[in-house]
């Protein structure tokens, strides 16, 4: 994530990676406690099944957590792993 000035923010860091079935990484963002997102492959025939455990969204605010769990947020994400995206 880019700053408006250039700079470089830390928005997590892997604490997990096992290529290529998974990886997890610790959300920085949310100064109040620790947020996990563990992301999981598996191939299938005809393609990849991918299981996302978003874990500590209790430490966040009752209005984030709700957006992040409507999944807007995460279909975006998932997407992009899937190639849709540009």
């Amino acid at each position: 994530m880019l700053p408006p000035n250039g700079g470089h923010v830390d928005t997590g860091r892997i604490v997990v990676w096992e290529p290529p079935h998974r990886l997890v990484w610790a959300d920085l963002i949310n100064p109040t406690g620790r947020m996990e997102i563990e992301v999981a492959f598996t191939a299938v025939e005809g393609g990849t099944r991918v299981l996302l455990e978003h874990r500590g969204l209790d430490t966040l605010p009752p209005a984030v957590a709700g957006r992040i769990r409507s999944g807007f947020s995460w279909n975006i994400v998932l997407g992009w792993f899937a190639g849709q995206w540009s």
